[in-house]
């Protein structure tokens, strides 16, 4: 995690890609693109550099905290669209 997306591109491209290439199912395998899995690689590895960067720094427990609000915010969000549309529907 100390390394950047960046520093870590080569060896992803060598190792990393062929190695998920390799495990996909042979539709998908067709259809998917090597950018649009190096993007799910690079999105993970910011979520989780950025994660061992708060440990770090001892900012965990805000992280969670906002983390967990804004869950619970995307749920509420969620289960109010689902009732709207069931209003209609009636």
């Amino acid at each position: 995690m100390a390394k950047t997306f960046s520093a870590q591109k080569k060896k992803m491209n060598k190792k990393l890609l062929p190695a998920i290439k390799g495990t996909m199912n042979p539709v998908l395998k067709l259809k998917v693109y090597d950018t649009e899995i190096i993007g799910i690689i690079k999105q993970l590895h910011k979520s989780r550099r950025e994660i061992w960067r708060k440990k770090k720094d001892g900012q965990i427990e805000e992280h969670a905290k906002s983390q967990h609000v804004s869950a619970r915010r995307d749920q509420v969000f969620i289960n109010l669209f689902i009732f709207k549309n069931k209003m209609h529907t009636i």
